[in-house]
């Protein structure tokens, strides 16, 4: 299942979404501002742009979703194919405030990179 599958599965509510949204975001422009390839990844994992005025909720109402929201950030600051440090310790902030210890998030980041690394290598084959 895709990551944008797997976020739509949940139901998150409208704030959730932009809770999401501005998570995600920040980890975009941990290091300087959020490119287009971040913007359509974000856009692309949420579902479309987000629309009406959801009340605004801490990143703790995620705590239920944080090891798929924690993926979803590590897959948007890879999107560029970098992993900067600036965007790893945004990532790293993230996961902390959420409960994710730090030897769950590096299992967390393999996960990801693993997925990503044989979606590009089926797409080279392709």
């Amino acid at each position: 299942m895709h990551l944008a599958d797997e976020i739509a599965a949940v139901g998150l509510t409208p704030a959730m979404r932009r809770v999401f949204n501005r998570g995600l975001s920040a980890v975009a422009c941990a290091d300087g501002s959020m490119d287009e390839p971040e913007r359509l990844a974000i856009e692309t994992l949420l579902g479309g742009k987000l629309g009406g005025n959801a009340p605004r909720e801490p990143l703790e109402s995620l705590w239920p979703h944080a090891e798929l929201f924690v993926r979803a950030c590590i897959h948007v600051a890879l999107v560029d194919g970098h992993y900067r440090v600036e965007e790893a310790r945004a990532v790293s902030l993230i996961a902390h405030r959420l409960g994710l210890s730090a030897q769950r998030l590096a299992a967390l980041e393999k996960q990801v990179f693993d997925k990503l690394e044989a979606a590009s290598q089926q797409r080279r084959r392709a």
